[in-house]
């Protein structure tokens, strides 16, 4: 019994000092952005809002669909959250291949190359992204972004 009553009190000051790490979290959002043609040096805004707030983010993806005019060859997009960089510096992709896309899944963890990310999602507001194509054009039917990381 005396033993019972000690290994009960020992868990109770293990939980009560041992800080309780929150699980990552994945929240996915549509952007405002449909059927819309990018051209070089003409972005599109597309505004997101996955409805959560987290803490720290660990990656962010962007998960495109074109039509009509796809991602051709040697066409780059590029995405720019203007939160952090100023217009036309965002990171991108380009279409390596020998084919167009008609998808692409652009995923930037933490560091997103540049600064920390925290400040792109952290707070759950509605975000501005400045979607822009530096090499040719393409027509996006949709984009969803996915945000992992820990809920606030």
């Amino acid at each position: 019994m005396k033993r019972s009553l000690m290994f009960v009190l020992f868990l109770v000051v293990v939980f009560l000092v041992v800080p309780q790490v929150a699980a990552a979290d994945t929240v996915s959002a549509p952007a405002r952005l449909s059927h819309t043609v990018v051209t070089g040096g003409d972005p599109a805004l597309a505004k997101v809002n996955v409805h959560a707030k987290f803490s720290s983010v660990d990656r962010v993806c962007f998960d495109f669909t074109f039509v009509n005019d796809l991602l051709d060859p040697g066409e780059f997009l590029r995405i720019t959250p203007l939160q952090l960089f100023p217009s036309l510096t965002g990171p991108g992709f380009e279409n390596v291949g020998s084919t167009p896309m008609a998808e692409r899944t652009l995923c930037l963890d933490s560091a997103f190359g540049y600064s920390n990310v925290n400040a792109l999602f952290a707070d759950g507001k509605d975000k501005n992204l400045e979607i822009g194509m530096q090499v040719g054009s393409v027509e996006i039917a949709s984009l969803v972004v996915t945000v992992t990381g820990t809920p606030a």
